[in-house]
């Protein structure tokens, strides 16, 4: 199964989901630092950085999520 996450942080929970077979694709976090950590843990993730609440940023999570099929 594929998932997306939102306000993803540093990716604590994906080592848990991955456990049961739930595969994250898309992660969005809103701070760099955190994004930049998080890609370093997840480098296969496409990880968005930026406020869901920016319709750009918004677009481009929607848009990578509908991209593998994530709906």
């Amino acid at each position: 199964m594929k998932a997306l996450t939102l306000f993803a942080n540093v990716g604590i929970d994906e080592y848990y989901l991955h456990e049961i077979g739930i595969d994250v694709v898309v992660a969005n976090e809103l701070l760099k630092d955190r994004a930049d950590f998080y890609k370093k843990i997840y480098p296969n993730v496409n990880m968005i950085n930026g406020d869901i609440t920016d319709s750009k940023v918004y677009s481009r999570i929607v848009k990578a999520a509908k991209d593998i099929g994530v709906e």
